[in-house]
């Protein structure tokens, strides 16, 4: 009985040790530093991938994809640099500035005329319908 007691009072001891208690701290900050650098890597994996997503809408978008694809943005010249849409917004004889994908033209009207390719073609909401 007395060795029981003697045992009982050592565990205790035991556990309420500086030694155990430390241990028993270390191995929770341990796990914590593991699920830490877990979900860090986590986070910093879906904030790649939205990034990525993010600059792929953007380059679709992008006036340079644009021109790219064989494009061009006719404008003014310089200082007013506006964006020209209509051939009704030059004459024959103005000075124009031409934005390509690599390189600048300077370019002069010799003829202006209809656009032939959206004769018969109206946009209705983002969407083409042919007109009759």
């Amino acid at each position: 009985d007395k060795q029981h007691q003697l045992d009982h009072a050592a565990r205790r001891i035991r556990r309420f040790a500086p030694a155990s208690h430390l241990q028993m701290q270390c191995r929770k900050l341990d796990d914590l530093h593991r699920r830490l650098l877990l979900s860090a890597r986590r986070n910093i994996e879906i904030r790649q991938d939205s990034l990525a997503h993010a600059a792929g809408l953007l380059d679709a978008v992008s006036p340079l994809s644009t021109l790219a694809r064989g494009y061009a943005i006719a404008r003014t010249p310089p200082p007013e640099g506006k964006i020209i849409t209509n051939a009704d917004q030059v004459g024959v004889g103005n000075r124009i500035q031409v934005t390509l994908h690599r390189g600048i033209l300077e370019c002069r009207i010799e003829k202006t005329g209809d656009n032939r390719l959206s004769e018969g073609v109206q946009l209705d909401r983002g969407r083409k319908r042919s007109i009759k």
